[in-house]
């Protein structure tokens, strides 16, 4: 399998709140406005993709249908195209009959089990592995006529993707292509996809969300309790089987270093990767002050940056750091790289925990990368990263953690306190 030899890790995470004041709340009492999904299950409601399962409930931890999925594909791109429900039909076969016919449901297991025109009941209904949910994408997307991922993508994609060598053939190219995109992405540290896996009805909502390109909206539950907020275009991802996959939405794709003995300085997708200096497994050696210094020196480089663009500088605020050094600590305690901490806890939810009352909110992480210049050279160099350190946020707070598979792991907490 081809790797990237010595990529750094970043993903970057902004939740827009624009909605104003006073309007309306959560449309299920089992996912609140609270919840880390709200955003994304309103949003998704709003526009008729979604629905719940009855008595006021959506049910976001449950685990996704082939059936259900053709129901979100085909009430977001040919509502049309579905037929009134014969009688003694199943509920879900029009939306399966009308997928079918538009090409999404191609080379899935639902599809192969498709058989005289009708529907093997045990097969749609059972939980959709992320195998078939890729293949499905894809093929929505070409159907679609939407962007695809050049060779170029493609080829970096691969290289990250972890577990590529045991993808089974015929979903390589669609798991690729989704991978390369940022519709979806790894489950752990190592960029493995997990195809076998299953996702949730919550973290379909992140996935339709990115493939249709909405920006997700949301609003404080109440005026003294400030939810996730931020500048960019960018959306969390699903992964890692939680409120993750991260990252950014189509506009960028996340990158992971291959095998824990290969996480280095430099490099962003697309981009040449740094030449590695010193296994990452020396990293640790620093002491206290130079971390502190190192963390000084990104908040420096970042207000350098924001004034060479005629903007102000970011206040710093300290419990914004303390937020950003626990979770880098927590990265590399726990084994993992995401915005989303193995507890299911957003960057918002972490900031809320620590006393903080904002208007708006985002966070940058990155792991490998050994300087203060290289780990900002990142970030300047992905849209989505760029987005939050010129956005309208007003206050910073850095954390650096050394240790774990990667060596240095950068986190940037971003907010407008109130």
């Amino acid at each position: 399998m081809k790797r990237l030899s010595a990529c750094a890790l970043s993903l970057a995470l902004s939740v827009s709140m624009i909605l104003p004041a006073g309007a309306a709340g959560a449309a299920f009492t089992d996912v609140p406005q609270d919840h880390w999904a709200n955003p994304y299950v309103e949003a998704m409601t709003q526009k008729g993709v979604v629905t719940g399962v009855g008595n006021g409930r959506f049910n976001p931890d449950g685990n996704l249908s082939t059936a259900e999925f053709a129901v979100m594909l085909t009430q977001a791109f040919c509502p049309k195209e579905v037929a009134d429900p014969e009688e003694g039909a199943d509920w879900w076969e029009p939306y399966l009959n009308a997928a079918w016919e538009a090409g999404y449901l191609t080379d899935t297991t639902a599809g192969f089990s498709y058989a005289d025109g009708s529907w093997d009941a045990d097969v749609v209904t059972a939980p959709m592995t992320r195998y078939d949910m890729a293949q499905a994408m894809n093929n929505t997307a070409v159907a679609e006529k939407m962007t695809l991922p050049t060779d170029e993508q493609r080829e970096a994609a691969q290289a990250a993707i972890g577990d590529f060598d045991s993808i089974p053939e015929d979903y390589e190219s669609a798991v690729v292509a989704m991978y390369a995109l940022g519709y979806l992405s790894g489950v752990n540290a190592n960029g493995d996809f997990g195809g076998e896996s299953t996702m949730t009805r919550a973290q379909s909502c992140v996935v339709m969300s990115k493939l249709l390109g909405t920006e997700v909206e949301a609003t404080p539950e109440t005026p003294d309790e400030g939810t996730a907020g931020g500048t960019g275009d960018t959306t969390p991802a699903e992964e890692p089987e939680t409120p993750a996959e991260d990252a950014g939405t189509g506009t960028e794709t996340p990158e992971k270093p291959e095998t824990p003995d290969e996480g280095t300085a430099g490099g962003t997708a697309g981009s040449t990767p740094a030449e590695e200096e010193t296994p990452a497994e020396d990293a640790g050696s620093e002491p206290a002050d130079t971390v502190a210094a190192y963390e000084q020196e990104v908040f420096d480089l970042v207000n350098q940056i924001r004034e060479e663009n005629g903007l102000e500088p970011f206040v710093y605020n300290e419990t914004l750091a303390e937020t950003a050094r626990a979770h880098s600590q927590d990265m590399i305690d726990r084994d993992f790289f995401d915005h989303y901490n193995p507890d299911g806890k957003s960057p918002f939810d972490r900031m809320r925990d620590n006393g903080l009352s904002f208007s708006m909110a985002a966070e940058n992480i990155a792991a490998g990368q050994r300087t203060p210049e290289e780990v900002v050279e990142s970030w300047m160099n992905s849209e989505g990263h760029r987005a939050n350190i010129l956005g309208d946020c007003e206050e910073l707070g850095v954390g650096l953690a050394l240790g774990g598979s990667y060596g240095y792991y950068w986190t940037q907490c971003f907010a407008t306190v109130r």
